[in-house]
């Protein structure tokens, strides 16, 4: 990720940014204010904390409006790559012991909690995981689970491309 895509994203997010485009936090990861992840279908990114099983904790496309459960931090960790944190402080992960799903269930980041934030245009962004592949929000998912949020795809297409808005007035 490019330098002036942290620092637009940083500032759409209300962190004060110096002209490097380094944010001002001491912190050596600094993390944006909360923020709501939009797939390209429109629907808006859950990490769903209720029991659903293996599932559980899951990300999925499938809400129309932001609370809590749809309220995401992004973490600066340099070099172009991010984490992004949940409602419930846990860090995302691609699980590749889980098909690559995408969950919210994490204590600390490393690699398979790592993104690299890309743009594909003005205000659309695509997440690729460590191990190189896209995240896309699956619709053909099966059982009520259509939007999991899963990192097996080769390039970024229309499922891969995801809109990410600050939120405001929802806490995490």
């Amino acid at each position: 990720m490019s330098t002036g895509v942290l620092t637009f994203l940083l500032q759409a997010c209300g962190q004060p940014v110096d002209p490097n485009g380094k944010a001002t936090d001491a912190s050596s990861n600094t993390m944006s204010d909360p923020v709501s992840i939009r797939a390209f279908n429109g629907a808006i990114v859950c990490a769903d904390l209720s029991d659903h099983g293996d599932l559980t904790d899951a990300l999925i496309a499938n809400r129309n409006q932001v609370g809590p459960w749809e309220t995401f931090e992004l973490v600066d960790l340099g070099k172009g790559k991010v984490a992004l944190r949940a409602a419930n402080g846990k860090y995302v992960c691609a699980d590749r012991e889980r098909g690559n799903v995408l969950y919210a269930n994490r204590d600390a980041v490393g690699e398979w909690e790592t993104f690299e934030l890309l743009t594909l245009a003005d205000d659309v962004k695509a997440l690729r995981a460590s191990d190189g592949s896209y995240v896309c929000a699956d619709l053909e998912a099966t059982n009520d689970h259509a939007g999991l949020l899963i990192a097996n795809r080769a390039e970024a297409k229309e499922w891969e491309s995801f809109k990410i808005e600050p939120v405001r007035g929802v806490n995490p």
